[in-house]
């Protein structure tokens, strides 16, 4: 019988302060994505804030048609760049709520199956919202629209990123335990000491029941 390892307790000790750290970080980060200022445009007349839930209210109440958006070279253009800002913001906010319900698992050494599909999804979402924020910021300063990009999508990406590759750790991690098999029950590992294997005492049995018969 094998020794447990004395290494294995510190080992796991370490990986959950590993993990915490992680989640840790990942924690301000969904806060900091939350309050930093996001995408604004400049000549908006109603200007409610910068942070997420302002911004995204912004963004979906705001028409092509507007005074502040007089300036664009089409109202298809600046309608389009809006809609694209818009889908980035609420990917976003979509992400932080699965992560909020997800996130705090992956510190646990077995994590369950949908645990880690939340927490991939989480951050397949904020690296979506982020990268999508930012193109429609790009659509608005092409359609002539002054606007600002702010700083929010920074946090709101490497939280994303985080949690895909922490998600995929933690896949790994189970795919490890359970990867390991019981030996086979005719190998010498498997076998008492002094014990023939399965096929010696089949073919013990076969001559037993020749004899018999003679």
């Amino acid at each position: 019988m094998d020794r447990p390892d004395p290494e294995a307790p510190a080992a796991r000790h370490r990986g959950y302060q590993r993990r915490g750290a992680v989640a840790a970080v990942v924690l301000v980060l969904m806060i900091a994505s939350v309050v930093l200022p996001h995408v604004a445009v400049l000549e908006a007349t109603v200007v409610p804030g910068r942070s997420l839930l302002p911004a995204s209210n912004f963004f979906l109440n705001a028409q092509a048609s507007a005074d502040g958006f007089a300036g664009g070279t089409s109202i298809g253009a600046v309608a389009l760049a809006l809609n694209t800002t818009y889908l980035g913001l609420a990917l976003q906010q979509i992400g932080l709520l699965l992560a909020a319900v997800s996130a705090w698992g992956l510190i646990l050494e077995d994590v369950g199956r949908w645990i880690r599909r939340l927490a991939f999804a989480a951050g397949v979402a904020l690296v979506l919202g982020a990268s999508t924020t930012m193109w429609g910021y790009l659509q608005l300063v092409n359609a002539g629209i002054p606007s600002l990009a702010g700083i929010a999508w920074l946090p709101t990406l490497i939280a994303g990123l985080i949690l895909v590759f922490s998600a995929r750790d933690a896949r790994r991690r189970g795919s490890a335990r359970g990867s390991g098999t019981a030996p086979d029950s005719s190998s010498p590992e498997a076998r008492p000491q002094g014990y023939p294997p399965m096929w010696m005492n089949h073919m013990n049995g076969i001559r037993a029941t020749s004899t018999v018969w003679r």
